[in-house]
């Protein structure tokens, strides 16, 4: 095999770029076209392939997100995604390559720290990376009495869905205002990715709870084996809204014979009331998927670590890339 070059994509290889991820990873397109499109200025730059023979061999990309830090101020994260190599041409050093052009790249364009999802933490952590703790429980669905108020008006969106992201945006916003760890999402990032991942096709179910006909609450429940809370949100003063939405959830997945939920959720007052309204026998699970380095000098290690480690702090899961 001829010597890698490493660069930039440009815009005619991008189709072959995508084939090189959907088939690598067995995922469709929609998936990655998606975070592609969450950005509007997104740069070329922001996608590296090494290329031997003309042939895009190895590739992967990194997202540029305003993630809030501790006093809720914004910093710049740098999400490195997609890091994949043909079979045939592993083991040659590409992606470590590929991985320190990111490093240098998201360093010019003034990213404080970077994170990544992975199962090969040892891989990344030759290049700055280091695992952080996250943590989610589990439980087995509740049976029996109310939880909730019964005061708010709770449903399904199903096909409306896609008509309602703006006002879950807006719930979304405040109830995020100052959450360490929680990204700045664009309607633009609710209409594209975030769309993908809890729309119709996702195999999930957004719940609302409603007062006075005004959507003041919801919760994104993905339904597998056994079923994932991976979102909650409410406006202030509305926090019973969502032991109400519990209530919701409750029925419909007994009804639906579910027994076990995963929530993905703060370890805060309000995560906490959703988890006791939802479940019983909680077993509190920690993860060792997730990995982060600062970029340059405005953070440390010590920073970042504590973002991942303030209870109230969550990245969404419908925020993953």
């Amino acid at each position: 095999m001829a010597e890698a070059v490493y660069r930039a994509v440009t815009r005619e290889e991008e189709p072959e770029a995508m084939r090189l991820w959907t088939q690598v990873f067995n995922v469709p397109e929609g998936f990655f076209q998606t975070l592609l499109d969450v950005e509007e200025d997104r740069s070329l730059a922001q996608t590296r392939v090494a290329v031997c023979d003309g042939k895009i061999v190895s590739g992967l990309q990194f997202f540029y997100r305003d993630v809030r830090g501790l006093d809720g101020a914004t910093s710049r994260m740098g999400g490195i995604a997609n890091v994949a190599t043909f079979e045939d041409a592993r083991k040659c050093g590409h992606s470590g390559r590929l991985l320190q052009d990111a490093i240098e790249q998201m360093e010019r364009d003034g990213c404080a720290w970077s994170m990544l999802f992975t199962g090969v933490n040892q891989h990344y952590a030759r290049y700055g990376w280091k695992t952080v703790k996250t943590r989610s429980r589990k439980g087995n669905l509740r049976a029996g009495t109310r939880s909730g108020s019964g005061k708010y008006t709770v449903g399904a969106l199903g096909h409306l869905l896609s008509e309602h992201l703006p006002e879950l945006k807006v719930i979304h916003d405040e109830f995020d205002r100052s959450r360490p760890l929680s990204m700045v999402r664009s309607l633009r990032a609710w209409e594209t990715a975030v769309y993908y991942r809890m729309g119709p096709e996702s195999n999930s179910v957004v719940y609302t709870a409603k007062l006075d006909g005004a959507t003041v609450a919801y919760a994104v429940v993905k339904r597998e084996a056994e079923i994932s809370l991976n979102e909650i949100g409410c406006r202030t003063g509305h926090e019973r809204a969502l032991l109400d939405i519990m209530d919701g959830i409750r029925a419909d997945e007994a009804a639906k014979g579910g027994t076990v939920a995963h929530l993905w959720i703060p370890f805060d007052a309000v995560g906490d009331s959703c988890v006791e309204a939802l479940v019983e026998g909680v077993e509190t699970l920690e993860h060792g998927y997730v990995m982060a380095r600062p970029i340059g000098t405005s953070m440390s290690m010590e920073d970042v670590e504590a973002l991942f480690e303030a209870p109230e702090a969550i990245y969404w899961q419908l925020d993953n890339f």
